[in-house]
């Protein structure tokens, strides 16, 4: 096939380039853009990009399994303790408020270091390119690392709080005692 090809920097100008190419060309004259010449290879992108949430969203739940019977326990374990400050008139309120603090921060020390291994994992990525892919299959010969700093504490803080929030459930259970 003959035409010419055009790069641009932004891929988020796509549409806006090909569009104005377009117009500039004479009517016998068609464009094409890279979406529309491989759709197989963006499919195979925004498949990814899905894996990506569910393997996110799959780990906030386990996590969150994870705390609710840790902080069962741990409930269970101060039994005691629990009604004895009750007994002296530690309102309802405050046991929970208690509990949801001391998982928050068993949930703040495991995103602490989660994120401090994964980052380090992420970095010896990028220098070493330990992690290799078959180019054949996968376009890329090694496992390709994007660090968008804005996205990843979004996703944190998400996280964090759905974690700190699904503990007020155990925590309100503490107060039964």
């Amino acid at each position: 096939a003959e035409g010419y090809e055009i790069f641009i920097n932004d891929f988020k100008d796509l549409a806006y380039v090909e569009e104005a190419v377009f117009h500039t060309l004479p009517y016998t004259l068609t464009t094409f853009n890279v979406m529309r010449q491989s759709p197989e290879i963006f499919s195979w992108l925004a498949m990814l990009d899905m894996n990506v949430v569910i393997i996110i969203g799959l780990m906030v739940l386990i996590s969150i399994i994870n705390m609710i019977s840790a902080l069962l326990i741990v409930i269970i374990e101060r039994r005691p303790q629990v009604g004895l400050l009750k007994a002296l008139g530690m309102k309802d309120s405050t046991v929970i408020q208690l509990f949801v603090r001391y998982a928050g921060r068993i949930i703040g020390g495991g995103f602490l270091v989660g994120n401090i291994l994964g980052l380090l994992i992420c970095l010896a990525q990028t220098k070493t390119g330990l992690l290799t892919l078959d180019p054949a299959a996968y376009y890329v010969s090694e496992v390709p690392i994007l660090l968008d700093l804005g996205r990843l504490i979004s996703i944190e803080i998400i996280a964090f709080a759905a974690c700190v929030i699904a503990m007020i459930l155990p925590a309100w259970y503490s107060t039964r005692i």
